[in-house]
């Protein structure tokens, strides 16, 4: 295995992504030598003495080429990784926040992050299982989970323009205490390899109470293609009674969006509560996911 770290900042048009529960399939194209397919996890953040660990394990009889890249807002990207899994191994991935050189967050060195896994197969194409955790470099506890198995489209199966819902939706109930604070991140993902046809996005947030109440609501902001936009809402800021006790408010979020254009895609949507004094993301819930097949790719 392999690892690179950028040390320059490099802007990467984004290619193809991503992962879980609900699934964008993009048109097949036929392989030549090697075909494949691109998943991508919610985003999360990362913050000083923890590392990000991508694990995939493969069921499958044939070993599977793995490509694990991470990017910063607006298609940064900033770390690489390869490698070959053999069948019926797992293999993990591992980003130390000290080697990403971006200054991060004010007061915490946090910096938002979201990972692709590039799976390429000499053969047929067959799904795999992988997961993503923060990790605390001083004990290894993970912080964060997230994981799902990948099923890749069927060749010729679709018409590049379907979509499968996992049932979640995009409403998400959690509780926030003092010291903490909710961020929403919306991806903007390409309608292709080729970005040709994408188009930005409006999106913002509004945080609900359990009658339905609006208590909070963010700004609408435009994501490029390709880019990720975050919506911190501080538990102070919440006007709300908490529970006796503990001052913890159950609230219900919500994430709208539109599109400039008649194009059918999906918005990547994270949701993550962050422990205001160390920048660290304590709980992440991420119901979605897009998967797009690569078609051929070169063996090299």
């Amino acid at each position: 295995m392999k690892l690179y770290i950028a040390r320059q900042v490099l802007i990467a048009k984004l290619a193809a992504l991503t992962l879980s529960a609900i699934c964008f399939l993009q048109a097949p194209v036929r392989a030549q030598e090697m075909t494949g397919y691109t998943v991508m996890f919610p985003s999360v953040g990362l913050a000083p003495g923890q590392s990000l660990r991508f694990t995939l394990f493969n069921p499958n009889g044939e070993p599977v080429r793995a490509q694990t890249k991470i990017h910063h807002a607006g298609g940064i990207q900033v770390c690489l990784a390869d490698g070959s899994v053999r069948s019926g191994a797992f293999h993990s991935f591992d980003f130390k926040r000290s080697d990403i050189p971006l200054a991060g967050e004010e007061g915490t060195g946090r910096i938002q992050l979201r990972g692709s896994i590039r799976l390429t197969f000499s053969e047929a194409i067959h799904p795999v299982v992988v997961s993503m955790e923060t990790i605390s470099i001083s004990d290894g506890t993970s912080n964060t989970i997230f994981s799902g198995e990948v099923i890749p489209p069927l060749p010729g199966g679709g018409s590049g323009n379907d979509t499968l819902n996992s049932g979640f939706g995009n409403d998400i109930m959690t509780g926030i205490v003092p010291g903490q604070k909710l961020r929403v991140t919306l991806f903007n993902p390409p309608s292709s390899e080729s970005e040709t046809q994408s188009k930005p996005v409006n999106g913002h947030v509004k945080v609900f109470d359990g009658s339905g109440n609006l208590i909070a609501q963010s700004t609408e902001l435009a994501i490029p293609p390709g880019e990720f936009r975050s919506f911190d809402f501080n538990r102070s800021a919440l006007s709300i009674p908490g529970e006796p006790g503990t001052n913890r408010a159950n609230v219900r979020i919500k994430p709208f969006y539109s599109f400039r254009s008649e194009r059918l895609s999906q918005v990547l949507v994270s949701f993550e509560i962050i422990d205001n004094r160390t920048g660290k993301t304590v709980i992440l819930s991420g119901p979605e996911c897009l998967v797009f097949y690569l078609g051929g790719i070169p063996s090299n």
